[in-house]
């Protein structure tokens, strides 16, 4: 893959990561069945059971950030005591300003998306900003309209797509090539080959994913104004990697992707009438598709895995937030949010 490297300078990206920071904004305080005519093996997992809550181990200090109605917000999994991190932030169906898409840096730093939108839902600003969870907001650095947003633990630099055609005025996107751009503050590097198009998007399906070891990235693609979901490349290369078999596609979508250590985990939508898979999370099994069922949950639109805490969070388009135990696939709701981030990876 060639690699471009644009010399543009964003040398507050690094020094404010580990910065305290001034208000960012005014406003108010808050079995197994065949799988569908492929007649592969999907492996069964019990469908939200609810003997056991999972538990976060005390001394891993596991935690959790996601986004509600416009705002950022954090939980401690062992207080289970949400907080509001950001104000004046208004839902998606309303003109204004809004927070999504919350990515963990470190135990302390959070990287977030900040939309401003005027009174026709058009994005008139879109910005990348970065927080500690102690103290109060900042932005930290304007790029050209970020539509989406992830921070690489491998690379340790913050991956975004955003426009590149030509001809197409700022904000007004639709239909717009974007591509996908690294930044460590010094240099952006567009990762050519790696690229998406606005179809509409949602700031609460925005969300990237970079594997461990740097081997793969998972990108929102935007087909229309009415499915989103989410494909898989190989850095290396910049081929998309399939994730789905070939007769299921069109009945089955991704509509979530994160990464363990060397797994990849996803959410899946079943719109057959068989259901012969059906909605939920996965474990994916990249060489057979013989994937495996953690969970049956309908309608996810967010996954954020860690298994160092043997656990998943996800959200759901009733913006439920669902904690899950990978070994087991026990759940338990533990409140209201969209698109989570958790802690330690």
């Amino acid at each position: 893959m060639r690699i471009t490297l644009c010399m543009v300078m964003l040398g507050t990206l690094i020094l404010v990561l580990g910065c305290r920071f001034g208000p960012l904004s005014s406003g108010p305080a808050p079995a197994e069945q065949p799988g569908a005519t492929a007649e592969r093996a999907v492996t069964q997992a019990p469908a939200a059971a609810q003997a056991e809550p999972p538990q976060a181990d005390e001394a891993l200090t596991g935690q959790i950030t996601y986004s509600l109605d416009g705002n950022i917000h954090f939980m401690d999994l062992v207080e289970r005591e949400p907080r509001q991190l950001t104000m004046g932030g208004v839902p998606e169906t309303e003109a204004g300003l809004r927070f999504g898409c919350p990515s963990f840096v470190d135990q302390e730093t959070l990287l977030f998306l900040r939309w401003e939108s005027d009174d026709q839902w058009h994005v008139t600003s879109r910005t990348i900003a970065s927080g500690s969870i102690e103290s109060e907001w900042d932005a930290i650095t304007e790029v050209p309209y970020p539509t989406a947003l992830g921070w690489s633990t491998f690379f340790e630099e913050v991956f975004a797509l955003w426009q590149i055609e030509e001809g197409m005025e700022p904000g007004d996107d639709f239909g717009a090539l974007l591509q996908l751009c690294a930044y460590d503050g010094d240099v952006v590097t567009d990762l050519e080959g790696i690229r998406s198009w606005f179809g509409g998007v949602s700031i609460n399906q925005a969300r990237i994913r970079v594997s461990p070891d740097g081997a793969m990235v998972s990108i929102p693609n935007f087909p229309t104004d009415v499915s989103d979901f989410y494909v898989l490349h190989d850095l290396e290369t910049a081929g998309q990697v399939e994730l789905l078999p070939q007769e299921v596609l069109g009945s089955l979508y991704i509509t979530a992707l994160d990464f363990g250590d060397g797994t990849v985990y996803g959410a899946i939508n079943d719109i057959t009438e068989e259901q012969a898979w059906g909605n939920g999370l996965y474990r994916l099994d990249l060489e057979t598709f013989e994937h495996e069922k953690i969970l049956a949950l309908d309608g996810s639109h967010g996954i954020a895995v860690s298994e160092t805490l043997q656990l998943a969070v996800m959200s759901t388009a009733e913006d439920d937030l669902i904690l899950v135990d990978l070994a087991t696939g026990n759940s338990q709701r533990i409140g209201r949010g969209t698109d989570p981030d958790i802690w330690p990876r």
